[in-house]
């Protein structure tokens, strides 16, 4: 098979050395140390192996099918050991079968690429392994298609030469694809060596948030306060913007809450104002109420003046009566 007679794919056939894989691969990537992980399926075809240099103006893509459900940990594609060993790198997307490849990728289907510096020997050929890991670790689902898209990149002129094998039976839903204008459009006749590894999905533990508790005020002019829960898989936050509290529930590792749980609050903590007390004159008279012309009543309360006025009075009445008796 020539370059000439396969123009569009960009193929240039590759010699082969065939010979047994390896049973195990040594794989970069990241992996928490409490994941088991295991292979969930790996195609390669040295029969009629192929390499492929495609433009950098598509996206080139490999539909896979998981055997089982679980996480994904990593993907690897192989490389021809032929300068540049480098490409912009790669995503996830859900691709059902009858439909079409989704518009965004799945959740946390977004990968960080690494490649090796040597050629991987459990494989035939000059051939550098390029893994594609996935830190936070999309779920997929067995049976479930899905697309492993990536991006070529231009380098001097080159693109990366990505390993494949011709395929001329039974590759089904599963033939390489590449993104042009746009469109995906599909070969029925390659398929990318690749190997996806997986680990058990991390089941979490639903929890859901108690409400905080609102504490009134005991007081006039001081503010109510907001107590927040101590709680199982739940972590609080409360922020502040004058008298308006709002509280935050965010679940925390290894937990997640239900769909429909509450999850913020908000409280108005402003005091009770106090009763504002009447002025007093001197002496503890209380300030004369204004009357509607605008003057005001007497003045009330003790004084010195009207004490001693009314003394007087009684020793002159006094002073009065016994002089009558005496005429």
């Amino acid at each position: 098979m020539s370059e000439t007679s396969s123009r569009r794919m960009g193929l240039r056939v590759g010699l082969i050395t065939l010979a047994t894989a390896l049973a195990a691969v040594s794989i970069s990537g990241s992996a928490a140390s409490a994941e088991t992980t295991y292979i969930d399926q790996r195609y390669v075809d040295e029969s009629l192996a192929v390499v492929w240099e495609p433009s950098a103006d598509y996206q080139i893509g490999q539909p896979f099918i998981p055997e089982s459900t679980g996480a994904v940990v990593d993907l690897t594609v192989w490389l021809s050991n032929v300068e540049p060993h480098s490409f912009a790198g790669g995503a996830i997307y859900a691709f059902p079968i009858g439909g079409d490849v989704a518009n965004e990728p799945i959740p946390g289907g977004v990968a960080q690429l690494s490649i090796s510096d040597t050629p991987d020997p459990s494989v035939a050929g000059d051939r550098l392994a390029a893994t594609l890991s996935f830190p936070d670790r999309p779920v997929v689902t067995e049976g479930e298609r899905y697309l492993l898209m990536l991006q070529p990149e231009l380098i001097d002129g080159k693109t990366a030469s990505f390993t494949m094998s011709l395929v001329f039976s039974g590759v089904g839903n599963l033939g390489t694809m590449t993104k042009e204008s746009g469109v995906w459009a599909g070969y029925a006749t390659s398929r990318l060596w690749l190997q996806l590894r997986m680990a058990e999905p991390v089941v979490n533990v639903v929890v859901t948030p108690p409400a905080p508790v609102f504490v009134p005020s005991t007081a006039c002019g001081i503010p109510a306060t907001v107590a927040l829960p101590s709680a199982e898989g739940a972590t609080y936050t409360q922020s502040e913007d004058g008298t308006a509290v709002t509280v935050t529930a965010v679940p925390a590792d290894g937990y997640e809450f239900p769909a429909d749980a509450v999850t913020s609050w908000a409280y108005d903590v402003a005091p009770d104002p106090c009763p504002t007390p009447s002025p007093t004159l001197s002496g503890g008279a209380t300030t004369p109420p204004a009357m509607s012309d605008g003057s005001t009543l007497a003045a009330t309360g003790a004084s010195a003046a009207p004490w001693a006025f009314g003394v007087l009075l009684l020793a002159g009445g006094l002073l009065l009566a016994s002089r009558r008796k005496l005429a």
